[in-house]
């Protein structure tokens, strides 16, 4: 598919756009920015409750640069700067007593959300605590989860031994059968929600509302919940780590997993590929490389630096006016030989400059970097590939 018709990119989390520590990695991240750079909206697709994702959604910005928050597989999709609901399906409360009923009968954990965090009876079971850890949020313990809950949710998640998750998941569809949806999400977590909440569902309502179709839609995940959005999207990527039945609905399978850029290597793919070759064409030859000495500004203190600045010269023809976001694609050719594709999102400043004694102008790209981004330009020569106007 032409990547220049993608104009939202929907991303699972855990076991995707996270590697196993629950940390976007530098050169994922600087995927994304050039993404955003665009004009693509960036729709973070998760089980997770809205709590469990919106402090993500912040630290990648999308509550500046816009974005959107797909909560509880779809129960649930959030505008990340405005709050306001744009999609929400409930589960209904006659359904909460008689989870609680499967979830004894099955001697599994059961748990759901309320306003401070996790609630759960069985609060100390080890399958239920690691909701904790992909969320970040605090579990309390209830007595009663039945009588607890006498207020609106979107979806109870089963929590369990890996080795039980399809034998309970087929007697909870059994059970369930015509009244709501139960399928897992993880080895570990079996799903509870609405008849119908999926995430291609809900992405086709935002993409409805947004005046687009699913040719528009890029969507990236590991699990069996993403296969549905996998499959629904015009461009459908797996993780290399993804189980199997989800490698097979997809459009690419990336070589790296969550723990390697893999969402990286699916955006560079179809998302900035395009830039590159077209720019490449004017500032991408060999002839115009520059070596890193020459690149302005590179700051390096230490493997912990957080953020740095870089300033690069670009033809004034290449660029639009001072202020204006772009995304800048740097190339780097390291020692081996081996050309590297940094995206990164970028601002064009304008200088004025006195050469010789006759002044003029200059416009630069002004570029955040990480520690790891600027390692890289360190390993070797780089060059602009690419600049497109957001």
């Amino acid at each position: 598919m032409n990547g220049s018709k993608i104009r939202v990119l929907a991303l699972d989390l855990d076991g995707t756009l996270t590697n196993d520590e629950k940390i976007v990695t530098p050169r994922t991240r600087a995927a994304l920015d050039a993404a955003a750079a665009q004009g693509v909206t960036i729709v973070l697709a998760s089980g997770r409750p809205t709590a469990g994702i919106m402090p993500l959604a912040k630290d990648l910005g999308l509550d500046k640069k816009g974005g959107c928050i797909l909560a509880y597989n779809g129960g649930k999709i959030v505008d990340c700067a405005t709050g306001a609901a744009l999609y929400q399906k409930l589960l209904a409360p006659e359904f909460v007593p008689q989870l609680c009923r499967f979830a004894a009968e099955q001697d599994v954990a059961l748990l759901t959300y309320d306003s401070r965090g996790i609630v759960c009876e069985r609060d100390q079971d080890p399958w239920a605590r690691k909701e904790c850890v992909t969320t970040k949020l605090e579990m309390y313990h209830v007595d009663d989860l039945a009588s607890y809950v006498d207020y609106p949710i979107c979806k109870m998640l089963i929590t369990l031994d890996p080795a039980r998750r399809d034998a309970v998941c087929a007697a909870g569809r059994q059970q369930f059968e015509g009244k709501i949806d139960i399928y897992p999400s993880s080895p570990f977590f079996i799903e509870a929600v609405p008849l119908g909440v999926m995430k291609d569902v809900s992405l086709g309502a935002l993409l409805e509302r947004m005046g687009l179709t699913r040719e528009n839609l890029m969507a990236c995940g590991d699990g069996l919940n993403d296969r549905s959005m996998i499959a629904y999207a015009g461009v459908g990527v797996a993780m290399q780590n993804a189980e199997q039945p989800v490698k097979d609905c997809a459009d690419y399978v990336t070589t790296a997993d969550n723990n390697h850029d893999g969402v990286a290597e699916g955006v560079e793919k179809y998302l900035t590929a395009e830039a590159v070759d077209a720019a490449a064409k004017i500032l991408g030859s060999e002839k115009d490389a520059v070596t890193v000495s020459e690149i302005k500004e590179i700051k390096v203190s230490g493997y912990k630096t957080d953020m740095d600045k870089i300033t690069v010269k670009v033809p004034m023809a290449a660029l639009p006016e001072s202020g204006t976001t772009v995304a800048v694609i740097i190339r780097v050719k390291t020692p081996n030989g081996k050309i590297v594709n940094l995206p990164l999102a970028g601002v064009v400043v304008e200088e004025t400059v006195v050469v010789n004694g006759v002044a003029r102008k200059v416009r630069k790209v002004q570029l955040e970097l990480d520690a790891t981004t600027m390692i890289n330009l360190q390993a070797g020569k780089a060059y602009i590939a690419a600049v497109t106007r957001k």
